[in-house]
């Protein structure tokens, strides 16, 4: 969840080159400067990250992280895109295994299809995933007539 965090807000790309400050980082970002100091820690701890004498910075391995390196990672990563928040309500599989109910409505409060819909925005994210088994476009008819091999849940 670390990486995804630090993708959603945008932190690998914030902190190449020479990085930054905790403090004019979380100004920055408007988040909790405690909160991010410990986010930033455990980057670190995986690689992510590098400590200097003052401040942070995004290390060679962290540079993927940056959606001008690796557009589709970050896409995926990004708890705020279409594709980052289909993959975080997997988290919800056991219920849909146990009830048959659909795992993004449970997250979400709504079905992806009116989520995508009321927010066309997060539709952009696939501009940089690879060709998928099936898009955005596909409508829920269309979905539910193609194997299940082929729906990109395998």
């Amino acid at each position: 969840m670390a990486l995804r965090v630090a993708v959603t807000l945008g932190i690998p790309a914030r902190l190449r080159g020479d990085g930054d400050t905790v403090e004019n980082l979380a100004r920055e970002l408007a988040v909790s400067p405690v909160g991010l100091e410990l986010l930033l820690a455990q980057l670190a701890t995986i690689g992510v990250v590098e400590r200097t004498d003052a401040a942070y910075r995004t290390t060679a391995f962290g540079t993927p992280l940056c959606p001008d390196v690796d557009p589709w990672l970050t896409t995926l990563l990004d708890a705020t895109t279409a594709a980052g928040r289909s993959e975080l309500a997997f988290v919800e599989m056991a219920h849909s295994v146990a009830t048959g109910q659909e795992a993004y409505s449970r997250r979400y409060g709504q079905d992806f299809w009116t989520d995508a819909t009321e927010h066309p925005q997060r539709q952009q994210c696939h501009r940089h995933s690879p060709p998928p088994r099936c898009h955005v476009s596909t409508t829920p008819d269309e979905l539910d007539r193609l194997p299940i091999s082929s729906r990109g849940l395998t």
